[in-house]
């Protein structure tokens, strides 16, 4: 059985993305939020603004790193393909449950189901099925 290699770089970068996900959506009293810590209203980029790409960036170095060098093994691109679509189709229910879960507990305004999770999902699974169907030149022009 082949033990899947961690890369510490990558769970360090995910574990710091978290952390920036958890401090911008809790920055404590919102009415005393550092600066840095609210999203740009249009123009401009402000650190809260990074924290999605960062997670897009890690999704990609993980399919980089765990699909394709199976592709380029020879294995079944039927099965990764499958695989990709599963993983990406819990992520994205997993982000639906827990809007879920935050409408109903938390008594909010409306239901949002189009979240964060469930658009890395979805750029998981585009991602995942080009890296496994499309040649190089073709990803590059994707």
């Amino acid at each position: 059985m082949n033990k899947a290699i961690r890369y510490a770089s990558v769970d360090a970068l995910r574990g710091i993305t978290v952390a920036a996900m958890l401090l911008v959506n809790n920055p404590g009293s919102w009415s005393y939020v550092f600066a840095p810590l609210r999203h740009s209203e249009w123009h401009g980029c402000t650190p809260t603004d990074l924290v999605f790409p960062f997670f897009l960036v890690i999704v990609g170095v993980s399919i980089a790193l765990g699909v394709v060098p199976r592709v380029e093994q020879g294995a079944d691109r039927g099965a990764l393909t499958r695989t990709v679509l599963i993983r990406a189709a819990r992520i994205l229910g997993l982000g639906l449950l827990l809007h879920f879960l935050a409408w109903w507990w938390l008594e909010l305004p409306h239901y949002r189901p189009w979240g964060v999770l469930q658009r890395i999902g979805l750029c998981f699974a585009f991602a995942g099925a080009v890296a496994i169907w499309l040649k190089p030149k073709a990803q590059t022009l994707c």
